[in-house]
């Protein structure tokens, strides 16, 4: 794994997963985090209990691991933990810096599960329209070629006749 500053690291989590992850993190799914030389550790509840780690030097993520075995890639628990751990450390995603005063402790906004659901399939059906929409795009531009195609081979054809 390419090491990465935090930041960049959340920056690399597509879109459905992050959104998983920030659910979770939300619901206040994320159990105690233990530290310990750089090594985050939590479990997980998320239809199931998963262990979720991240291995960092200073604000860079060495590594990162979950019981729930997504073969290698960031899983949502892994997200949701990775989102936990910037913020604990102060981590100002715009500037890249960790702030020196401590942040007041923010109120968990509570959402239920069917909320959480919601917001999940509004994501999918966001992705589902924008890979329908390129679709017709790709369509429409190859019904423009195959027209032009057809125009130069009457015009050809006219110009030969």
């Amino acid at each position: 794994m390419e090491i990465k500053e935090i930041s960049e690291f959340i920056q690399q989590i597509d879109r459905a997963t992050a959104t998983r992850g920030i659910i979770i993190r939300i619901q206040g799914n994320i159990g105690n985090i233990e530290e310990n030389n750089g090594c985050y550790r939590a479990v997980i509840s998320d239809n199931g209990k998963y262990g979720a780690s991240i291995i960092m030097k200073g604000k860079m993520v060495v590594d990162y691991t979950c019981s729930c075995r997504n073969n290698g890639h960031i899983c949502r628990h892994v997200a949701a933990l990775a989102y936990e751990i910037k913020d604990r450390l102060g981590i100002d995603k715009k500037k890249n810096i960790t702030t020196t005063k401590k942040k007041k402790k923010e109120k968990k906004k509570e959402i239920s599960f069917e909320e959480g659901r919601q917001m999940e399939r509004a994501n999918t059906e966001k992705e589902r329209q924008r890979a329908e929409a390129e679709k017709n795009r790709a369509e429409e531009e190859r019904q423009r070629a195959d027209e032009m195609e057809l125009k130069n081979k009457i015009l050809m054809s006219r110009l030969r006749g």
